[in-house]
C-alpha cells in the first residue's frame, strides 16, 4: 500500500505592484514525449487569471481538462476544492484555454471564463477517502473554439491489460524539471482486485494504471496533470475513459502510477448536466469576481503593495494540487526569478 498519496501545495508572495504574477510548479508527467492539442483536439487548460483586476496570473496551468461539447469542460472536482469546502476564488479567477505550449499563456491565447460548476455532494476532497467522486463539470459563458471533443466509451470492454492507453498533461518529465509542453505517456491497465491491494480503500468508480515495474520513473501521471484525460485506443479512436485524479508520492514508482476517476461510472449524471436537467453547484459572474476582488483581496492585502497573508493561503489553495508531496518552485516577479 503506497504510504502517502502526493498532493503538491504552492505558496508564493510578490510585490502587487509587479506587472506579471507567475508560478511554476513540479513535476507532471513522467516518462513523457511531446504531443499537441492537434492529435489531441479536446484538452483544455485551467489557468488562474486576475488580469483584468491587477494583472496577476498564474504561469502554468493548475489542472488540465477536456471538452464534454464546444462549452462543458470536463475535469477533476480536486481542482475546484481546497480542503472540506470548494474554492471559490479558483473558480471565479478561472480561465480555460487551449495550447500545446504553456510559454504562449497569457498573451497569444484567447481563454474563456467559466459560469457555471457541477460536482458530487458525496465528493470529498480527502485522501482518506480517495478522493472518491473526483469529476466535475465547468459550463463556460461561450463556446471555446478547440476543434474536438471526447469519445466516450459505450461499455467496459478497455478492462483488459492487453488494451493501449495513453495519458497527457503539461508539465515536466522528472520532479524539479520544468516543461511547458503538452505531453503523453503510455499506461498498463491494472485490474480492480490487484489495484485495491495496493490502494486500500480503492472505490468501485476508480480504475487503475501502472506504467512499468522499475523501482522508480515508470510512467505515470503527476501533479499538475489532475483533472485530465487518460485515453483508450479503440482500434484508431481515442475515447477517454478516466480523469486524473492521484498518484503516487514519488511520481512514477511503485506497480500502480496513476488512479482515475471512471467515466462510464457517471454517463447519467454528465448526460443530466449537458441536458441542463440539473442546477449548478456554483455559478460565477462578473459582479461576484468584482465583489470577491474587492472584498477578499484588495482589502486582505498587506500595506505597502504586498500580497497578503490571505491572499497567500488562497493562493495556497488555487495552485495546489493532489500530490502532498512539497516541490521546489520558482515565482518571477518583474522579471527576476526567486527559488521557494
Amino acid at each position: 500500500m503506497f504510504s502517502k498519496w502526493i498532493r503538491i501545495a504552492l505558496c508564493c508572495c510578490c510585490l502587487l505592484s509587479s506587472p506579471v504574477f507567475s508560478s511554476d510548479v513540479s513535476p507532471y508527467i513522467v516518462n513523457g514525449t511531446e504531443t499537441s492539442v492537434v492529435t489531441h483536439p479536446d484538452f483544455v487548460s485551467l489557468f488562474y487569471d486576475r488580469t483584468e483586476y491587477d494583472r496577476m496570473y498564474g504561469g502554468h496551468s493548475f489542472c488540465g481538462g477536456t471538452m464534454l461539447t464546444n462549452q462543458y469542460v470536463l475535469t477533476a472536482a480536486h481542482c475546484i476544492f481546497s480542503g472540506d469546502s470548494i474554492n471559490e476564488e479558483s473558480m471565479l479567477f478561472m480561465t480555460v484555454g487551449q495550447t500545446s505550449d504553456e510559454t504562449d499563456w497569457i498573451y497569444n491565447i484567447i481563454p474563456v471564463r467559466p459560469a457555471e460548476f457541477y460536482y458530487f455532494s458525496s465528493f470529498s476532497d480527502s485522501e482518506s477517502d480517495l478522493w472518491k467522486d473526483d469529476i466535475a463539470i465547468i459550463k463556460l459563458t461561450s463556446p471555446l473554439n478547440t476543434g474536438g471533443t471526447i469519445n466516450r466509451p459505450t461499455n467496459e470492454s478497455y478492462r483488459s491489460n492487453s488494451e493501449s492507453f495513453t495519458a497527457i498533461g503539461h508539465g515536466n518529465t522528472t520532479t524539479n524539471t520544468i516543461t511547458y509542453k503538452l505531453l503523453k505517456t503510455s499506461m498498463d491497465y491494472v485490474d480492480q482486485s490487484t489495484c485495491a491491494s495496493v490502494t486500500s480503500g480503492l472505490h468501485d468508480s476508480q480504475i487503475c494504471f501502472s506504467g512499468g515495474s522499475a523501482p522508480t520513473m515508470n510512467n505515470g501521471i503527476c501533479a499538475g496533470d489532475s483533472g485530465g484525460p487518460i485515453y483508450w485506443n479503440d482500434s484508431g479512436t481515442l475515447r477517454q475513459v478516466g480523469i486524473t485524479s492521484f498518484g503516487p508520492t514519488v511520481c512514477g514508482s511503485g506497480s500502480i502510477t496513476g488512479v482515475f476517476t471512471e467515466l462510464t461510472n457517471y454517463d447519467t449524471w454528465i448526460d443530466q448536466v449537458l441536458d441542463g436537467t440539473l442546477a449548478p453547484n456554483y455559478i460565477a459572474t462578473d459582479a461576484k469576481r468584482l465583489a470577491y476582488y474587492q472584498t477578499n483581496i484588495l482589502r486582505s492585502s498587506s500595506g505597502g503593495g504586498s500580497i497578503g497573508w490571505y491572499l497567500l493561503g488562497v493562493l495556497f489553495g488555487i495552485l495546489g494540487y493532489r500530490w502532498k508531496e512539497r516541490a521546489s518552485a520558482t515565482i518571477r516577479c518583474d522579471g527576476h526569478t526567486h527559488h521557494i
